[in-house]
């Protein structure tokens, strides 16, 4: 929106549901920045795999609740203006802790209301979760936008879609005029890009017939599945994910892919297939995890929302890539925890 808002002679945005916004900072790195990133590069390197979120990122490393009101500010404006993803990082209880999470929520609403100069329009961009439970928009001057003249933001909880027309979009109250439409309204993010792929494992069954339509996901590690051998998912359902650096993620499971077949080669084996039970186990695990924080409270693709018909379900592991790496070279040390077998 803010690149479109350059040339537009008019932008108006039909929001569904309104984020937080933090800004994204991006400049040009100094030739002291560019230094400091090769003479730590394995420091740098290191935390891909070795973090909850597979990066390094600003934290205090402590609760809000255990600084003043004063400080907590002062954290939150130095993390605004320094940009990225620190603001759901600065305080690790951020996803668990209804208090911290009000401060660093409520934070953005007064920033919305500080940069907004309509008060209407900024209190119809004041987004009512928690933060960090949907994905945390990173931007360039989007509020700031709202400031112009030219640009419109109209609620569609107040006045929803009704259908596209010829000359733009007819909402309930009037109709939009408009030469482009833009579409940003999602897609089916945990399950979808397989479940369009008609996969079949054993005896002809179907990811679409074992997942029941995203009612009973089922993986072991987010990695394999019960009556599908040999078939092994990258980011799968019930691994880390969308919610951890999804390079670093991707890296750890083609790593103990590779170690995997290594082990089915070198031992004689022909097929590797996930048991029943650890299926079960892993999903409990999953379940266990994300019911300790504020994730399942939210309705957003995360859970399955977004897609019309689809039974909601949480299906990341939110407990860290640290800790699932570990938990999978623990399985993988002790050949193969929970999967069975079969002779070449």
């Amino acid at each position: 929106m803010p690149e479109i808002a350059k040339e537009a002679k008019e932008l108006t945005l039909l929001m569904r549901t309104p984020h937080y916004v933090a800004e994204a900072r991006n400049h040009t790195l100094s030739n002291e920045q560019q230094k400091d990133a090769i003479e730590n590069y394995s420091e740098i390197r290191d935390a891909f795999l070795t973090t909850t979120g597979g990066i390094r990122m600003f934290t205090t490393g402590k609760s809000a609740s255990e600084f003043s009101s004063k400080e907590q500010k002062d954290t939150l404006d130095q993390v605004w203006k320094t940009g990225g993803l620190a603001l759901q990082s600065a305080y690790p209880d951020i996803s668990i802790n209804k208090d911290t999470n009000h401060t660093v929520s409520q934070f953005v609403r007064d920033k919305i209301d500080e940069i907004i100069e309509d008060q209407d329009t900024a209190k119809q961009l004041h987004p009512d979760y928690y933060i960090t439970t949907k994905r945390l928009i990173i931007g360039t001057n989007f509020y700031e936008i709202f400031n112009e003249e030219h640009v419109n933001l109209v609620s569609l909880k107040d006045n929803p879609i009704e259908r596209i027309v010829e000359n733009g979009v007819k909402l309930l109250n009037d109709t939009i005029e408009c030469d482009v439409i833009v579409f940003a309204t999602g897609y089916e993010a945990m399950t979808g890009s397989l479940t369009k792929i008609n996969i079949q494992g054993r005896n002809g069954q179907t990811i679409q017939g074992k997942w029941s339509d995203g009612k009973d996901v089922k993986t072991y590690l987010g990695l394999t599945m019960e009556n599908f051998p040999n078939f092994f998912m990258i980011t799968g359902p019930q691994s880390p994910s969308v919610l951890t650096n999804m390079p670093s993620a991707i890296e750890q499971h083609v790593d103990w892919i590779d170690q995997c077949i290594g082990y089915i080669e070198s031992n004689g084996l022909q097929t590797i297939e996930a048991q029943r039970h650890a299926e079960i186990s892993w999903g409990k695990q999953c379940d266990d995890i994300a019911n300790s924080t504020l994730f399942p409270h939210t309705n957003s693709w995360y859970t399955g929302a977004n897609i019309d018909g689809t039974q909601r379900g949480f299906v990341i592991y939110v407990g860290g890539l640290d800790n699932y790496r570990m938990i999978c070279d623990k399985v993988a040390d002790g050949q193969y925890e929970g999967f069975v077998f079969e002779k070449a």
